[in-house]
């Protein structure tokens, strides 16, 4: 599979923005209000309802929480698919 300049220029602005320090506070930031979300639950949900759209937020928070870990991941699945390509390509010379 060849991976395509405009996808190594993704990923290579999202890897630059998560070393940012404005990153760093928005992930500080949204941390603080999931750890407020579950904390608060058991006394601000007081019927299934609340407690349903207490956890759509939560979960909304989390995969934000989680955005830079899977680039990362993903990026790394990238780099590893290069590498055996490149491998695999001298092999056959």
């Amino acid at each position: 599979m060849a991976i395509l300049k405009e996808d190594m220029d993704y990923y290579e602005a999202l890897l630059e923005m998560f070393g940012s320090l404005g990153w760093k506070y928005f992930l500080e930031d949204h941390q603080g209000a999931l750890d407020s979300l579950k904390d608060s639950a058991f006394m601000d949900c007081p019927d299934n309802n609340t407690w349903q759209e207490r956890r759509g937020e939560i979960k909304k928070l989390t995969q934000i929480i989680s955005y830079e870990p899977f680039i990362r991941a993903s990026f790394d699945n990238i780099e590893r698919e290069i590498e055996l390509t490149k491998t695999l390509n001298e092999g056959l010379h």
